[in-house]
């Protein structure tokens, strides 16, 4: 338990799942799985103030309204079609749907996953399914009936490609899930491709989430009239959700679990800082995202940091590595993206390897955390480029002065405050060495580089100004040129889906406590679509696969330590500083405890909205 509690994961929750009937209150059955973790709770506490489906919670009824404000990310893109949606979990965050699971903390005060529509589950002793019982009497919006099993087949199905295959759901699929099937009307078996005690972690809300849609609602009506209008059973229902605009929203009257306390809330999209900021102070927004340089001068106006936060961390993705000849069903990876770019190795751009060309051991260079052998040249010239890149960042002082001494400096894709991360001290460091940086690049290129290298970076924000430090630095040290995109995440997110990114990207990253999740499949082909870095790496599969099926805590750890070792060793994602990111709303007029969640989405403003209490 002791190790689990260490990351924040808190198994007890989930790794009872591996063999307990969860939420009920029953007996826990031992399962002989291979070394289960440590944590053995015999119960799960259902989801913090959940009342049951048949009585919903008494109170006065939601009144006022409250606005929040968010840049960098925005408000993503709507869609009520679970098929074809690119922001499907900021419903879930804004509380338009409800999930199976959700990540809040128990009685002590510890993080961990509990049940939301799941009111009981129980989990195989061979591990190969779980069946998940579902609250009576959750009602959908605009009257299209009860919630069922028929409706989560429903969406998982639509959203995975082995049922739907032009399915582009922003977190499904889990590579996880083999199979979604209705036992009767309250109860959904998930059949397993694999099975840990981190699985259900991937489906609570702590990241991410996949929010229920109904079924009937989308008969009904088609799916044209789906794509702008999202019907979920969560306590807000979205009326109005306009992409690079506004998610507005008001409260469901009645709702299951808790009625809402604020009639409306309205979150808008602001790219500006200072727009944010003065719509803040005049009380023409109520919360919002800001840059760390006016937390101090808010919060002395009455601000204050929400509880949950994350470490924003600021990483640069080197997209464009294919690494993998084939996806997970054995197919090349010749995927046409919406930009019109393949998933094919373009040696043209002089930071993608190329592990097939002339002298390449493949095999070598691709399934071990660090080749045993010679790098052959269509390999390390690019890998040398990337470790110049990297060594040329100042990152001590752009944490000092960019991020004004908060945080820390990043070096790969794990926080050095990361448990793995602190029992591995300065392992994945990359010290700040202009001249090494020069060396390498002159070995690598001797003639230096010629074309501008496209770097997506946002329209403004902390991410922006970071960039632009780099940037300045490699072509003062490396004659490195850069061409930038400023445009807004919206605009690149279906790159990311269709993993066509062949470019630099400016990426938040990095939160604590979270490496030891099967990540790996954001840089790999285990999953055929979805999210991406533009990264196929063979060796991610390897690790993810065996994630996934690792009952040993240290096992896992251990196969977390060998990816960040392959990820420091090609250096194809750049760290590069990590402050913290939170919420700030106007304490004045409203109260508001967050979950605690890991993934950065909607400004910070991303979970239990029906919990604002207005003063």
């Amino acid at each position: 338990m002791t190790r689990f509690l260490r990351y924040g994961l808190i198994a007890a929750a989930f790794s009872a799942a591996l063999f307990v009937i969860a939420c009920g209150g029953e007996s826990a059955t031992p399962v002989p799985a291979t070394k289960p973790p440590a944590a053995t709770a015999t119960t799960v506490a259902a989801a913090t103030a959940a009342p049951t489906a048949t009585a919903p919670a008494a109170i006065k009824g939601p009144s006022g309204t409250i606005v929040g404000v968010i840049g960098g990310l925005g408000v993503g893109t709507p869609s009520g079609w679970p098929t074809d949606c690119l922001w499907c979990a900021s419903i879930v965050m804004v509380g338009g749907q409800d999930a199976l699971f959700l990540y809040d903390y128990d009685s002590k005060g510890v993080p961990g996953p509990q049940g939301w529509l799941a009111e009981s589950w129980t989990t195989a002793p061979d591990l190969t399914y779980t069946d998940i019982k579902i609250h009576k009497g959750v009602m959908f919006q605009g009257g299209y009936g009860e919630l069922t099993s028929e409706d989560i087949v429903y969406t998982y199905q639509a959203g995975m490609p082995s049922y739907t295959k032009e399915a582009r759901h922003d977190t499904l699929p889990n590579p996880a899930l083999k199979a979604v099937d209705a036992i009767d009307k309250y109860t959904v078996r998930f059949t397993w491709n694999a099975y840990n005690g981190l699985t259900l972690f991937e489906f609570a809300d702590q990241g991410e989430g996949i929010g229920i849609f109904s079924k009937a609602a989308i008969d009904k009506n088609g799916v044209e009239w789906a794509r702008t209008n999202v019907i979920g059973s969560g306590p807000y229902q979205i009326t109005e959700w306009t992409a690079q605009k506004i998610i507005d929203m008001k409260a469901v009257p009645t709702h299951w679990r808790h009625v809402a306390n604020v009639d409306r809330i309205k979150l808008l999209e602001i790219p500006e800082d200072s727009t944010r900021r003065a719509m803040l102070e005049s009380g023409e927004a109520d919360m919002g995202e800001l840059p760390l340089k006016d937390w101090k001068s808010v919060i002395s106006k009455g601000f204050a940091k929400s509880n949950a936060g994350i470490t924003n961390g600021i990483e640069i993705i080197m997209g464009g590595q294919y690494w993998a000849k084939t996806d997970s069903k054995g197919d090349p990876l010749d995927t046409t993206g919406s930009n019109g770019a393949q998933r094919k190795i373009d040696t043209s751009k002089p930071w993608i390897g190329n592990p097939y060309g002339q002298g390449c051991n493949s095999d070598d260079l691709l399934m071990n955390a660090k080749p045993t052998g010679p790098v052959c040249p269509s390999m390390e010239n690019p890998r040398l480029l990337r470790w110049a890149m990297s060594e040329d960042i100042d990152r001590e002082g752009i944490t000092a002065s960019l991020a004004h001494g908060e945080g820390g400096p990043l070096y790969v894709r794990i926080n050095p405050t990361d448990p793995i991360a602190k029992a591995n001290p300065g392992r994945w460091d990359v010290k700040y060495d202009p001249a090494a940086a020069k060396a390498k690049l002159k070995q690598a290129y001797p003639n230096g580089l010629t074309a501008a290298i496209p770097w997506w970076v946002g329209p403004s924000g902390l991410e922006v100004e970071v960039s632009e430090a780099v940037a300045a630095q490699w072509l003062t040290d490396l004659g490195i040129k850069t061409e930038f995109d400023k445009r807004v995440y919206t605009a690149q997110r279906p790159n990311m889906v269709d993993r066509t990114s062949l470019w630099l990207q400016t990426r938040n990253c990095c939160s604590p406590g979270t490496r030891v999740f099967p990540e790996e499949w954001i840089y790999s082909s285990a999953v055929p679509t979805g999210y991406n870095h533009a990264q196929e790496l063979p060796f991610a599969t390897k690790i993810y696969n065996e994630k996934i099926k690792e009952q040993d805590l240290k096992k896992i750890e251990a196969l977390t330590v060998q990816f960040q070792d392959h990820h420091w060793f090609w250096m194809i994602d750049i760290g590069v500083t990590g402050p913290p990111a939170t919420t700030l709303y106007n304490a004045k007029k409203m109260e508001w405890k967050q979950r605690p969640y890991t993934a950065w989405r909607l400004g910070g403003m991303r979970n239990n909205l029906d919990f604002i209490k207005l003063k």
